[in-house]
């Protein structure tokens, strides 16, 4: 909803983040943003030169928002006071614009690729501004190790923030939870709960699901040819379309590779948990070892999942809700306490957190273990 008192531009920035949030970028056009004020699509270039425009605004408002909480914790004395302080600044950023937030960790990759080192630059920045603040915590830490740390809690907030549970429930726990992602103690990364020691040798379709994959994360699901995948496979297009018969169904068959991995590892630390908890403790570890290990799948599918066909989105969320109310099993009898909304609300955070623990990782060593670790403290928190 529109905040009453904006002017016209300001409102285009909130409905163009509301939309990009919800659908994704691609999949949104001048003509719906425009509708959502009241102008027709081309009335919107009076006020924005492109829609590339609007999202670079949306991001570089976000980014500009965290850093400010940033830096106003470090004019706070004391040890506890910086990190109390840059939590409670970041969930009135998180609540006061959910939709720009969530869309600049959604769509972020697409305005960097596209402003050259200006958002790049202030994002830097503004991550090593959260950066000294949680090296007050864990001086033992790395900056990678610290920045991946930031990444997991922001998108947690994120996801919290957008969702619908009542503000006057929501913040407190949107505190308890950020809080107990930056202060969970660094423990030792623990393997994944499965043997995953021995793999076959990648096939011809994988190694194209794998192509497209790191092309699809680079330039967007759209900005990627048949030809381009083919070629970057080293193979000619008409090879390609022996092993698919499109573009979209390479996307759609690596979501389900990756897909049925996620559900035999859980379905597997289900049955071999002596209790609720450990339970809980596998769950995290298998789910983080499978997104740690599938990252450019994990980014594609997060910003780019309107460019899914509309046949397949049924059962491919059917597959998502399966996964996520095993969860919620799971942690309601870890936490019996929690209503079902509260319960919700954290798993929707613990996915979020563990995608974007892995999307930020240090890429010379599997830190997934970690992160599943920030994933049961913010479950307990």
């Amino acid at each position: 909803m529109i905040e009453a008192g904006l002017d016209r531009r300001a409102q285009l920035l909130e409905v163009a983040a509301e939309l990009f949030a919800e659908r994704g970028f691609a999949a949104v056009g001048i003509d719906d943003i425009g509708a959502g004020v009241g102008l027709t699509g081309p009335a919107l270039y009076g006020y924005f030169p492109n829609k590339a425009e609007i999202l670079a605004d949306i991001v570089s408002d976000s980014i500009e928002r965290l850093k400010q909480a940033a830096a106003y914790a470090s004019e706070m004395t004391g040890f506890d006071a910086p990190v109390g302080h840059v939590i409670r600044q970041a969930v009135e950023v998180a609540l006061d614009r959910p939709a720009r937030l969530a869309t600049y960790l959604r769509e972020r990759q697409r305005v960097l690729d596209d402003s050259g080192t200006t958002v790049a630059n202030a994002e830097s920045a503004m991550r090593q501004a959260w950066i000294e603040v949680l090296r007050t915590l864990h001086p033992a830490l790395s900056d990678e190790e610290l920045r991946m740390r930031q990444a997991a809690a922001i998108g947690a907030l994120s996801a919290g923030a957008y969702e619908g549970t009542p503000s006057n429930r929501r913040t407190p726990m949107l505190m308890r939870a950020v809080i107990a992602v930056v202060l969970s103690p660094n423990s030792p990364s623990h393997g994944p709960p499965v043997n995953h020691a021995w793999r076959p040798a990648p096939s011809r379709r994988d190694h194209i699901m794998t192509t497209a994959l790191r092309l699809f994360r680079e330039r967007g699901y759209d900005g990627v040819g048949v030809d381009e995948i083919a070629a970057k496979a080293s193979l000619s297009g008409a090879t390609l379309y022996h092993y698919f018969n499109s573009k979209a169904e390479i996307l759609v068959d690596a979501y389900d590779r990756v897909a049925e991995r996620v559900m035999a590892s859980a379905a597997e630390s289900l049955e071999n948990a002596t209790s609720a908890s450990d339970a809980l403790t596998r769950l995290a570890r298998s789910y983080a070892w499978a997104i740690a290990h599938n990252v450019d799948l994990i980014v594609v599918t997060s910003r780019e999942d309107s460019a899914l066909p509309a046949a397949e989105r049924d059962r491919l969320a059917r597959r998502r809700r399966t996964l996520f109310e095993a969860w919620i099993g799971v942690l309601s009898e870890v936490r019996p306490e929690l209503s079902a909304v509260e319960a919700r609300l954290l798993i929707r955070m613990v996915f979020a957190l563990l995608r974007h623990a892995a999307m930020a990782a240090p890429r010379d060593r599997d830190s997934s273990g970690e992160a599943a670790n920030l994933a049961v403290a913010l479950c307990m928190s």
